[in-house]
């Protein structure tokens, strides 16, 4: 009983969230292949607010650039926009937490995407690169 309840709230919730992005109407069969990239998305936006502090400061201490690690200030990597990616204990919980997700998320996105100076601006051109990921164009 308690896992068709689980289930239930799952589709639910992916019902929800993915709401306006199909186009025919069916719901959950359509869109739950754009659930990774909105996931993406929210966790970049929230990263990017992080580090121009436009969110409270619990959620911006959890996030740490590799240029103000004291041990590698002297690498190439200072000089780039990444983030450090902390180590967890366990895959099925740590990897998940958002300081690892959302470090794994911003360094895997190109740099000048990460650079961009403006919030709308980073918004259209990560908007543009998750499309481009998930629907590349043969040429």
């Amino acid at each position: 009983m308690i896992k068709c309840y689980i289930t239930s709230c799952y589709f639910t919730s992916l019902c929800v969230m993915c709401r306006g992005i199909n186009d025919d109407g069916d719901g959950v069969t359509t869109s739950v292949h754009a659930v990774p990239e909105r996931i993406k998305f929210r966790l970049c936006v929230l990263t990017y607010r992080c580090l121009h502090g436009t969110v409270p400061s619990y959620l911006a201490k959890t996030i740490r650039p590799v240029s103000g690690l004291a041990t590698r200030r002297h690498l190439r990597s200072a000089d780039t926009s990444t983030l450090l990616v902390p180590t967890t204990r366990r895959s099925t919980l740590g990897d998940h937490a958002f300081p690892a997700a959302a470090a794994r998320a911003w360094n895997s996105l190109p740099c000048h995407v990460r650079d961009m100076p403006l919030l709308i601006a980073f918004r259209r051109e990560l908007k543009t690169v998750l499309f481009r990921l998930s629907y590349p164009v043969d040429r």
